[in-house]
């Protein structure tokens, strides 16, 4: 009993944590970033990088709040769980400092570009800030973006200046925000009696970090050795300064000659297909992650181990192919572009400083995780031979792979309901089609209608079309929708009917036979109101009829059904239904009895447990009285003895 007792209160407890168990994950959050201040004189500047004022956030008046904000969670002080790899930074400024008067401090021009060992590309004027990135087991900080004169009255720098890149989410990466500026106040004094001022300046830094990942994605068990894998790597060397177009030959006396930079490579999928022009589409099922990696196999300061070869920065880069505007690609530039199922060419997903702010030497990164569609990835980079007049020379890798899903899914949904609609699912209110995503396929949609003519049905086909994602169908009749995925070769079928005539329920419980129901009816059966068929009862009125005649109608009534390969059909499925029915109630009767049982036990267990205690407690009694007694007898023997 005690086993069964301990049995259901661990059953509850699991299903108490079941149900309490899951986590809510945070989204839409937003968080003030935990950091820290260095106040500067003019003798120490934050462009020589050392200040002996230290400042906890809570104690200094910044300028403004650094927040992160997005569909994450905060871990700790200085990391955050990111979902969907999307995450912002925005620097919160109260509108009233620009109104302060001169006795308080204010921001002022700075004509200085240093900030510790960095060197910006213009003044900071009214403030900057500087975004720097590491990759887990990295060591060196790489700028990702710097924004100078960023504090000027009405600039937008409150609602977001910068974005997380889903590269650095799904590897984990460690941010650096660094916001410098100058500020000034006037400082009221007085020589004897007559009223002076003076002009007090200070430099601030505010210095926050803080680690951000997609954890789901990093964790995703996936390797760029899991098999099958394809590897992509053919560097053709462009036209110089001509946004990496046009094709030149390696020759011998090139420095590109005779090696690789490194190597992509896609896994995965499950298998390979080929569209109608004989290219190579990869196939995933719907759990597949299919990841794009890049392995960097050479040192980009030290290419080939030559101390005269190396990545150079591409300070007016752009891609002709992906009609880029001219930025700054910096040491390498990966471009990756999404088409639709539409043809729509998307905008270029760019990561600026590819070789040098994303990759370790050796060792793979994971890039992108794809979902259906085509892509094209173009990755461009400069090699600078020190030995050279004309020291540079532009190269591209550049490949294309199209990804389809392998499932060949419909899901039909009840206009009205919203409910998901089975295979032989009947509606009166009509549905809608929902592709779940999957973009390439055929789908095709006939409908019919019934007409009753004499005693049987006739079926007609009204329309027989294409369809697309999320039509919509509301008039009466059958439907039956055909998918077809033209990469796997996987065809489904399913049939829904739309409005309420009790035939459907008939069509569905006999599987769709017209026929055989057809000649159940030429039989003289009938349909009633819920779709069953079932056989009338005939009364002579007259009586005239003797038993032979009424015996011999019977057997023949009997024969035919029989021939008809009906006999007993509807009576069968009526007890069957009933059966299911008593089956059911049984069911609930044999758990409540159980429970009863269950119940009757515990109550049994514990009497029994207090009568035995009970009984224990008279044979001890008795016991004592018997000793007593005993002792008694004793003594008086004795004493009659004496």
């Amino acid at each position: 009993m005690k086993k069964i007792i301990r049995s259901f209160i661990f059953m509850g407890f699991l299903i108490v944590m079941l149900l309490l168990g899951e986590k809510i994950y945070a989204k839409a959050a937003s968080y003030n970033v935990d950091g820290y201040v260095l106040e500067y004189t003019k003798d120490q500047d934050y462009a020589k990088g050392k200040s002996n004022n230290f400042y906890n956030l809570e104690d200094f008046n910044t300028w403004g709040t650094l927040v992160i904000e997005g569909n994450l969670e905060k871990i700790s002080d200085h990391s955050y769980n990111v979902e969907d790899g999307v995450f912002t930074l925005s620097y919160k400024v109260d509108g009233q400092k620009y109104n302060y008067t001169d006795l308080f401090w204010k921001i002022k021009e700075d004509n200085d570009n240093d900030v510790e060992d960095m060197e910006l590309d213009s003044d900071i004027d009214l403030g900057a800030i500087i975004v720097r990135t590491k990759f887990e087991e990295s060591d060196n900080w790489t700028i990702d973006k710097t924004l100078t004169n960023a504090f000027y009255p009405g600039s937008m720098i409150g609602e977001s200046f910068f974005s997380g890149k889903n590269i650095q989410l799904i590897n984990g990466c460690d941010y650096q925000i660094t916001i410098v500026y100058r500020q000034t106040r006037k400082i009221n004094t007085s020589i004897g009696p007559i009223p002076t001022s003076t002009w007090d300046d200070r430099w601030i830094m505010e210095r926050y970090e803080f680690y951000a990942v997609d954890s789901k994605e990093k964790e995703n068990s996936i390797t760029p050795y899991d098999s099958p894998r394809k590897e992509f790597g053919q560097v053709t060397k462009t036209n110089k300064n001509s946004g990496y177009s046009g094709v030149e030959l390696i020759d011998k006396d090139d420095p590109h000659y005779g090696w690789e930079l490194g190597k992509f490579v896609i896994n995965g999928y499950t298998e390979t297909s080929q569209d109608s022009s004989g290219d190579t589409v990869y196939i995933k099922k719907p759990d597949d992650k299919v990841t794009l990696w890049f392995c960097l196999t050479q040192n980009i300061d030290r290419l080939r181990n030559n101390a005269d070869l190396c990545i150079a920065e591409d300070k007016t880069g752009s891609d002709q192919y992906f009609q880029t505007s001219t930025m700054n690609f910096k040491r390498g530039t990966l471009i990756i572009r999404h088409i639709d199922y539409e043809g729509k060419k998307h905008s270029p997903i760019i990561y600026t400083n590819f070789l040098e702010a994303n990759t370790r030497t050796g060792a793979y990164t994971k890039v992108e995780l794809f979902e259906e569609g085509d892509y094209e990835v173009a990755l461009d980079y400069k090699i600078m031979n020190k030995n050279w007049i004309d020291s540079t020379t532009d190269y591209r890798i550049f490949f294309k792979f199209s990804l389809r899903n392998g499932t060949c899914a419909v899901f039909p949904f009840d206009i009205k309901t919203g409910n998901e609609l089975n295979d032989k699912a009947i509606t009166p209110n009509g549905f809608r089609i929902d592709l779940a995503k999957s973009r390439y396929l055929n789908i095709n949609v006939e409908r019919k209608t019934l007409r009753k003519k004499g005693q049987e049905y006739i079926e007609t086909s009204i329309i027989n079309e294409p369809a697309k994602d999320n039509e919509e169908y509301t008039e009466e009749g059958i439907y039956i929708i055909t998918v077809r995925n033209l990469y796997s070769g996987i065809s489904m079928e399913k049939t829904i009917y739309v409005g309420n005539d009790p035939m459907y329920n008939t069509l569905v419980k006999y599987n769709n036979d017209l026929p055989r129901i057809n000649g159940m009816l030429q039989d003289g059966c009938e349909i009633d109101a819920e779709g069953n068929i079932v056989t009338p009862i005939l009364v002579d009125k007259n009586k005239t009829s003797d038993h032979t005649d009424n015996k011999e109608n019977k057997n023949n009534a009997s024969s035919t059904s029989r021939r008809r390969g009906y006999s007993n059909e509807n009576k069968t499925s009526n007890e069957n239904a009933s059966i299911n029915k008593t089956n059911s109630k049984v069911w609930i009767i044999i758990v409540v009895i159980f429970i009863l049982l269950i119940v009757a036990g515990c109550f049994c267990y514990i009497v029994i447990v207090k009568k035995k205690k009970h009984l224990n407690q008279i044979q001890n009694n008795t016991k004592e009285k018997n000793i007593e007694l005993a002792n008694n007898v004793e003594n008086n023997t004795n004493e009659d003895t004496l």
